[in-house]
């Protein structure tokens, strides 16, 4: 008699945590298909949030805003990677810093080189037209 109780026990905890279990999968399934756009921008938000900022990258390097340009930004990144080398007794912490550093300071260059290019009356597309 004790043994067919806790057989009814068994099944019926069985059945419970097997519908339990395809209920909350049907329900991921649907949240997936409804919301699988925002998720992937959730990934590409936290992506961004990752990359190093110009503020933190300056500091790295030991550059001032103002001194700023490809060879000085070279020089620092060149003594620097090559001090902190860790066959050389370097942290390769430190010297991932300093490669996202540059790759950071790198493209805040670029953005300034062509918002110069774009705001240079020479290059600007629209010149006044004269008769």
């Amino acid at each position: 008699m004790a043994a067919r109780v806790i057989a009814q026990l068994v099944v019926n905890a069985t059945s419970i945590f097997t519908r339990a279990f395809v209920t909350a999968y049907q329900q991921a399934v649907r949240n997936a298909k409804a919301g699988g756009g925002a998720a992937a921008s959730g990934a590409a938000a936290r992506s961004i949030k990752l990359k190093m900022q110009t503020d933190e990258a300056l500091k790295i390097l030991d550059i001032e805003k103002v001194d700023l340009n490809r060879t000085i930004l070279e020089e620092r990144y060149k003594r620097l990677f090559e001090t902190n080398d860790p066959a050389k007794g370097g942290s390769f912490y430190i010297q991932s810093k300093i490669f996202r550093s540059k790759e950071a300071l790198d493209k805040e260059l670029e953005e300034l080189e062509k918002s110069s290019n774009s705001s240079d009356p020479k290059t600007s597309p629209e010149e006044p037209k004269t008769k």
